[in-house]
């Protein structure tokens, strides 16, 4: 019998969800290897969640994969017209849009008219927007167009259609995602400190060489995701730097410096935020098993074994169940025993 060879994707539809994305390069090539390829990826990234009205909260672009936390809003399609005007030109400047072939100004003349084309033009790009999916094959779609055509290459730039798990959407729980896209430069040797990695979002808001817009970009999504305790004042300052210190972690090579998940010294994050990428939800306890009962088809909740918060909330993680494969019986000839 065939199988399909994903699961269906958790997304929430009645309000704003994070999720934690990742992706990796087909046969492991390091098709995000050099300087000019990951800046083009985080020059892609920051055009289409600005198109789509996603929040990118913190990501990390390495040689052959990808991490990116994000807010999804489905109330992004809510956009008034001039509103999608300003998204079109975010993503297309003034070329046109190979879907609708159209340009910023046709576009911003269709939509002010009474044609019947204003109702579809107006359908298509409310579509594409406060959407999870549309937000990843944007992205993925419009870096291959890129690659492949700097580079001369031709076919797929990706092994696989890119996983995800909702992420609940606290402050306590997404720093500790955050936290560990962050690390993956440091786990992999390719820098000391987390904010010496320019292609991730606490590198690119406070120590790599990036323009004075990507910075201000980078540094919004970590505020967003850290909560309103950053926003302002001293107090704000303080909460950044924990979560500066928070990177600094020690990881299995023993790389950096030893610190806590948190506050009250408990567990290496390194050492267990991996059990976050076979995760299809990552949060408290009582989340989790909420997500687990509505859907009915996930593993009971697991804990990570490590502590989030003052408070020392554990953290959970539910897994969707292995689907066994059915393999079709052999073909037998002769005389069976």
């Amino acid at each position: 019998m065939y199988r399909k060879p994903y699961p269906k994707r958790l997304v929430r539809l009645d309000g704003p969800a994070c999720y934690h994305c990742y992706g990796r390069c087909v046969n492991k090539e390091r098709l995000l290897g050099d300087e000019e390829a990951k800046d083009r990826f985080v020059a892609e990234l920051r055009r289409v969640a600005d198109f789509c009205g996603v929040q990118v909260l913190t990501f990390c672009v390495m040689s052959n994969h990808y991490h990116i936390l994000v807010r999804v809003d489905p109330r992004a399609k809510e956009a008034d017209d001039k509103e999608l005007v300003r998204r079109f030109r975010a993503l297309y400047g003034e070329e046109k849009c190979p879907y609708i072939n159209m340009d910023a100004r046709r576009v911003a003349w269709v939509l002010d008219s009474k044609l019947d084309d204003a109702k579809e033009v107006r359908a298509h790009l409310r579509g594409r927007m406060g959407d999870l999916a549309g937000f990843m094959k944007t992205l993925k779609q419009r870096y291959s167009v890129w690659y492949n055509g700097e580079r001369g290459r031709v076919g797929t730039l990706w092994a696989e259609r890119y996983k995800s798990c909702v992420v609940q959407d606290s402050a306590a729980v997404l720093r500790v995602v955050g936290a560990y896209i962050e690390l993956n430069p440091v786990r992999a040797g390719l820098a000391e400190r987390a904010e010496a990695y320019r292609w991730s979002g606490w590198g690119a808001a406070t120590g790599g060489e990036v323009s004075a817009s990507q910075r201000a970009w980078a540094r919004a999504g970590i505020v967003e995701m850290l909560g309103e305790e950053t926003r302002e004042g001293e107090e704000g300052r303080r909460f950044l730097e924990s979560y500066g210190f928070l990177l600094r972690v020690k990881d299995d090579a023993g790389r950096g410096e030893t610190g806590p998940v948190s506050g009250d010294g408990t567990g290496s994050l390194l050492e267990r935020a991996p059990a976050l990428l076979r995760g299809a939800v990552v949060g408290t306890r009582a989340f989790v098993i909420r997500w687990s009962t509505c859907l009915g088809r996930m593993r009971t909740a697991s804990p990570l074994s490590c502590r989030i918060g003052a408070s020392g909330s554990e953290l959970f993680h539910a897994r969707q169940p292995n689907r066994k494969r059915r393999t079709p019986a052999r073909a037998t000839t002769g005389t069976q025993k």
